[in-house]
């Protein structure tokens, strides 16, 4: 079921609320107002979610660099204890 979509308001016709005023006159600020409130809320949830995104990748790095510190430490451990004495 596709939805239709309202036909276009131009700004220099009537305005829809019977005003008689024309519509960049009358309701255009007021709904105008209301979409920049939503850009407004649509940039801010884009922002945090760019933050959360970008939190998560960092501390996945950590993890993984403290991940391979306690490897590599030890390996070199394992290799000090494994050391085989010279045979002469």
């Amino acid at each position: 079921m596709q939805l239709r979509k309202a036909p276009k308001i131009g700004r220099n016709l009537l305005c829809p609320c019977n005003s008689g005023k024309k519509y960049k006159k009358c309701c255009f600020i007021k709904n105008e107002a209301e979409a920049e409130q939503q850009r407004e809320i649509r940039r801010k949830a884009e922002y945090t979610k760019e933050q959360k995104s970008n939190k998560e990748e960092t501390t996945r790095e950590n993890m993984v660099d403290s991940i391979e510190e306690s490897q590599s430490a030890e390996g070199t451990s394992e290799k000090s204890g494994r050391e085989e004495p010279d045979n002469q």
